[in-house]
């Protein structure tokens, strides 16, 4: 497994991606439906064709492996260069899997929640909401170009945030204990 790259390349790629995402049909374009347990995905080649419609992913690391050969295969299949990966940040579940892919090679990218909302509703006029319909509905923004960076922390970073988020979640629980007595 390769290391993640450094936050400057990857906004540079994404610079790129968004110049280009309208009109190249060689890539490998991904919408996950990012949840606890289980994510969903699309797999679709470019303005072309979908190539595979609710894929499960298991939030663990063999889930990952798994639905990267399964990427992997595609894109051996398809002959695309590149992957593309578009999530919707749903607390901090997509993180893991952001670091995952992005350590292999792909574009990783995300879709604001607003707008996935928004172009919910705008795809068949309903208000109903499932996993695969919102996959569908992250690679249909991501074919249009409508994704925002995907900041991804270093290791320190990254550690230092889980302690903040620890240490004010000790503040709330004492708080709450102060309250009680």
């Amino acid at each position: 497994m390769t290391s993640m790259r450094a936050n400057g390349d990857r906004i540079k790629r994404v610079r790129i991606l968004k110049a280009t995402l309208r009109t190249q049909r060689d890539r490998l374009l991904v919408g996950i439906d990012v949840a606890k347990a289980e994510d969903v995905a699309q797999i679709r080649l470019a303005h072309t064709r979908i190539v595979d419609n609710a894929v499960p992913i298991p939030n663990t690391t063999a889930g990952f492996d798994t639905f990267w050969r399964r990427l992997e295969r595609h894109q051996r299949a398809t002959g695309c260069a590149e992957i593309v990966v578009a999530l919707e940040p749903t607390g901090t579940y997509h993180q893991a899997l952001a670091q995952f892919l992005d350590a292999h090679g792909a574009d990783v990218v995300l879709v604001d929640n607003h707008v996935a909302a928004l172009h919910r509703r705008l795809l068949d006029r309903t208000w109903d909401k499932n996993d695969p319909k919102d996959a569908h509905n992250l690679c249909d923004l991501l074919e249009q170009g409508r994704v925002l960076f995907c900041a991804l922390p270093d290791e320190p970073m990254a550690s230092l945030r889980r302690l903040v988020r620890l240490l004010r979640r000790a503040r709330v629980e004492l708080g709450a204990c102060k309250a009680r007595w």
